[in-house]
Order: structure tokens, then sequence, then C-alpha cells
């Protein structure tokens, strides 16, 4: 998995995933998401569209994530959503629980004056 973050407006971030987030990358990945929210970073776009494997620790991920979210009063969209880990997220049936976008500039869109 390859991983950067880049700030935007108070309060966004963009998150850009690429590779496989499976149980070897999840830690690195959730030392990056805590970084991010410790920066007072509450609205976060997870572009997963160069994203091509997802197991269910990284389902794990994105389930503390909302969690996380949620508690700071954030919003997660996910951004570019396709293939294979699209299937797994609808088989653990927590793909209803994410906001949905096709790429990042339509998700900041989404998050308008939020952040």
């Amino acid at each position: 998995m390859k991983a950067s973050a880049k700030k935007f407006g108070e309060t966004g971030a963009v998150l850009l995933l690429s590779g496989e987030i499976d149980l070897y990358s999840t830690s690195e990945l959730w030392k990056m998401v805590s970084g991010i929210l410790e920066l007072g970073r509450k609205h976060l776009i997870l572009d997963v569209s160069d994203v091509n494997y997802l197991d269910s620790s990284g389902v794990g991920v994105v389930i503390r994530l909302l969690q996380e979210l949620k508690k700071q009063g954030g919003k997660l969209l996910v951004a570019g959503l396709q293939g294979s880990p699209r299937q797994v997220l609808q088989m653990s049936n927590i793909i209803s629980l994410l906001q949905l976008c096709d790429n990042v500039e339509q998700g900041r869109a989404m998050l308008g004056e939020a952040i």
C-alpha cells in the first residue's frame, strides 16, 4: 500500500491510497489516519480509486475511522470505490454506512461549508 495525505480547508484532508489494504498495511494506515485526526482534521476523503485489494482488516480500519470521525463531529467520504474493494464492503454490509463520491473533487464539493 502507498499512502499520502493532503490538507484542505480548515478541517479537511484527502488521503490518497493505492495498492493493497491488508493485514500487513493496516497498522501503517491507522498511524497515518491518527496523525491526520490529531492535527484537527475531522472531515476526510478517502481516495481508494487506485486500491485493488481490501481485506477484513482494511474493513476494520474503515469502521474504526467512521467511529472516530463521528465522535469528533466529522465526516468520511470514500472516493472512487470500485472493483474488489467495493465488493468486500458490500459483502460486509458497511457500504450503506459510507458516503460515496466519484472522485476527490466531488467529495470536496459535497463537504462544502463543513470544511
